[in-house]
């Protein structure tokens, strides 16, 4: 084995090698589970892909740049505008996959809210951006009926009942979900807690497999796209897992994953800003949205030769979260 390092010092010395059996089951039932429209797409596209699995995306994505201000005057009209547009894609561009809109649903929470909903889990937590404290608002664009689409307050406690209700009706042998101590996105950490607190009430087995969106700064994955996806680097803490799993991701299904990520609105340049121009708005403005470059975009990061999961089952996955709420609860009380 010869090892040449780019942007990295490979140290001589003795190293350990470790092997795991790389396969998993996924002929049963399949859930996956995205923090945000595109997360799924970025993760796990070659696994759920043609298979028979079920994609339940937590929020709407409704907040983060003012992507669209060219077109809207109004902040919170311009953000449920995002959240609208997002939630869409979330419940469509899984069809690429053959995963139809009757097989996907958005619950409808609030994007970069899920922390102080678990923090405050007695609270109802309104979106970033506006008054409304209400996910119904955003429920009712969905195709699928996995959940009512009803009016219903942001809790912590109706995220994790909403949680248990799906577990109820896919009944998984497989669940993908964000890994909450590599990827360091609060909101894929507590979509992870919330589904743990879920399954302590379903008390089913499952396999989980937990993946990184986010990490190194969203470096990486390293490397050009179609290239192999490495471990993620660890965070500065011991990390438990029963094994990892390597999924192969095929050159055609590189290809689909490649044209569902840029389906996705928010992982590419605003059209709004052309929209302006063309009509000739003398408004002087930048760009909503300024291009992410080569290194940080989803266009390089995601369509691999493979995507990697840390696996573990019910049992195991709780000494995960015990260490992830621990480390949570000792930064919080700095």
């Amino acid at each position: 084995m010869s090892l040449r390092g780019e942007g990295v010092a490979v140290a001589a010395g003795e190293a350990t090698l470790r092997l795991f059996g790389n396969s998993v089951n996924l002929s049963g039932t399949i859930l996956v589970l995205a923090p945000h429209p595109d997360d799924a797409e970025i993760a796990t596209f070659g696994v759920y892909a043609n298979r028979n699995a079920t994609i339940v995306t937590v929020t709407t994505g409704n907040a983060g740049q003012r992507s669209y201000q060219s077109v809207f005057e109004d902040v919170p009209d311009l953000y449920h505008f995002k959240g609208r547009l997002r939630l869409i894609d979330s419940i469509t561009v899984p069809w690429l996959g053959g995963i139809a809109p009757t097989r996907t649903f958005n619950m409808g929470y609030f994007d970069a809210r899920l922390a102080d909903m678990h923090d405050n889990p007695g609270k109802t937590v309104p979106e970033m951006y506006s008054a409304n404290a209400d996910i119904g608002a955003y429920l009712k664009y969905n195709i699928g009926s996995l959940l009512p689409k009803r009016s219903r307050a942001s809790t912590w406690a109706h995220l994790v009942e909403d949680l248990e209700t799906v577990l109820k009706k896919v009944k998984p042998a497989v669940i993908l979900a964000p890994h909450p101590q590599l990827d360091s996105h609060r909101d894929h950490q507590f979509t992870t807690i919330a589904l743990a607190e879920a399954l302590t009430r379903w008390k089913k087995a499952v396999t989980l497999l937990l993946y990184t969106n986010h990490a190194d700064q969203n470096r990486y994955p390293y490397g050009p796209a179609g290239t192999v996806a490495s471990l993620p680097p660890p965070m500065p803490r011991d990390v438990l897992l029963d094994r990892v799993y390597s999924h192969p991701v095929s050159p055609e299904a590189q290809r689909l994953k490649l044209f569902a990520l840029e389906s996705m609105h928010d992982l590419r340049v605003s059209p709004s800003r052309l929209y302006q121009l063309v009509i000739g708005d003398d408004r002087v403005r930048e760009p909503e949205r300024q291009d992410p470059g080569d290194g940080v975009s989803y266009l390089r990061r995601g369509p691999r030769s493979n995507e990697i999961f840390f696996v573990y089952s019910q049992d195991s996955v709780k000494p995960l979260v015990d260490a992830f709420l621990a480390e949570w609860r000792r930064r919080e009380d700095r």
